[in-house]
């Protein structure tokens, strides 16, 4: 019924104009969460026999939110106001809502560690994990139709906060990051009854590899999910939005505090939902009566441009370009995927961000003039180039500092943004030249 979160420091006071600052982002935290009344103890490590839950992360988020450096002892306690029951009660050992801080703005977004029925935890730091995927941009999905490119994305699990993953022998996993073998290709193949995307995902990591349920394997009754299908009817799995079932993880999310968006998987074949299950891996899941809640994961789709093949495709990469920094005395021009292949080949990387692989490609592609260009149209792209080194906002108001050519550029992929007679990365160099 009580929310605790304690983190032991070594200086035993704070000062009162900090405290206060303390207070005032608890209070704000607190009434985002639907909570009545927030305490901010100080004291040492035993002052009103705090659990220390979660590892103290509220407590060391609100500190930052506060602009505290020092090194304090705080113990923060968040009570429902309908179940005040009185400052001097215990505490019930719960665990703590997990929200992220970024300054006085409360992020609606899973950021818990794995539940203690998740499996073995990854090798790797989860919330260095969980950053990284925090920094993609979420799919605009209606741009996945019948007949478009496939696009690149991997797909972070709601419940955890981290994306699916392909493992050795092709299994599949809750532990992944934003690396290769958590790049799923999304490719849309047909429409549902209800207009929904019917999908196929295949690895980046196991080409040819498709998401399918191993339907021979063990557990029949619920078949796990592996990428050993071959793209056939067996893969195919539609995009079914939060709004259009009761699934029971719209009610979790809920009763953290966090928004119910997400897009669940349902096997065409079977029609049954994928679930992640207590190892930390998927299956399909049993199928509940239309009024019951149905057991299934929630998914985000995070555009990955790292990994991104649409290039091949869309008709924005085509032609001959001559690179403007290239040092041959011969005009030469060459196509985007030989300057995909010099990138891979030279391991080029951007000079002030640090682009690689096909971002890099990308970014020599914008700054080079395509044959028969005007010497107007080679001094726009000598000025691009210069400002290729700053951030630039996306729009006039934007006060966050902006965002640089590559982030830009993938934003807009991602959320599809394109005026007719301007490919994407056209639109970006007229932002960088305004």
């Amino acid at each position: 019924a009580k929310f605790w979160d304690g983190a032991a420091f070594t200086r035993a006071n704070i000062e009162p104009p900090v405290l206060s600052e303390v207070q005032r982002v608890a209070g704000e935290v607190a009434g985002a969460a639907g909570l009545g009344k927030v305490d901010v103890y100080e004291g040492g490590p035993d002052a009103r026999e705090p659990l220390p839950l979660d590892e103290g992360r509220w407590t060391r988020a609100l500190l930052a939110a506060a602009g505290v450096t020092e090194r304090v002892v705080v113990r923060l306690c968040l009570v429902p106001a309908a179940l005040d029951g009185g400052a001097g009660e215990r505490p019930a050992a719960a665990a703590a809502p997990s929200t992220a801080l970024h300054g006085e703005r409360v992020v609606e977004k899973p950021v818990q560690a794995p539940r203690a029925d998740a499996g073995a935890p990854p090798p790797c730091d989860v919330e260095a994990r969980k950053r990284a995927i925090g920094e993609l941009n979420c799919l605009w999905l209606p741009m996945l139709q019948p007949g478009s490119p496939a696009r690149a994305v991997v797909l972070e699990c709601r419940s955890v906060g981290i994306t699916v993953r392909v493992v050795e022998g092709g299994g599949v996993d809750a532990l992944g990051c934003v690396g290769q073998r958590a790049t799923m290709h999304a490719r849309a193949v047909a429409k549902s009854e209800e207009g929904h995307q019917v999908l196929l995902l295949s690895s980046a990591w196991l080409p040819g590899a498709y998401l399918a349920p191993d339907i021979a394997g063990a557990g029949a009754d619920r078949p796990k999910i592996a990428a050993r299908g071959d793209g056939g009817a067996s893969c195919r799995f539609e995009a079914v939005p939060h709004t259009k079932r009761p699934f029971k993880a719209r009610t979790e999310l809920r009763q953290q505090g966090f928004s119910e968006f997400g897009i669940a998987l349902r096997h065409v074949e079977t029609g049954r939902f994928v679930e992640r299950t207590s190892a930390g891996g998927f299956q399909l899941a049993a199928t509940a009566a239309a009024e019951d809640e149905q057991d299934a994961e929630l998914f985000l789709f995070r555009y990955q441009p790292r990994f991104d093949e649409a290039w091949k495709t869309d008709g924005q990469y085509v032609g001959r370009r001559h690179w403007i920094a290239d040092k041959d005395k011969e005009l030469k021009y060459y196509t985007f995927e030989e300057f995909l292949q010099f990138v891979e080949a030279k391991g080029v990387k951007g000079k002030w961000f640090g682009e690689t692989g096909i971002i890099a490609a990308k970014l020599l592609w914008a700054i080079s003039w395509e044959e028969g260009a005007s010497d107007r149209a080679k001094g726009d792209i000598a000025c691009l180039a210069k400002a290729m080194d700053s951030r630039r906002p996306y729009v006039a108001s934007d006060r966050s500092g902006g965002y640089t050519f590559s982030e830009m550029l993938s934003f807009m992929e991602a959320r599809a943004i394109r005026w007719p007679g301007k490919t994407e990365i056209e639109l970006v160099s007229q932002k960088f030249l305004a």
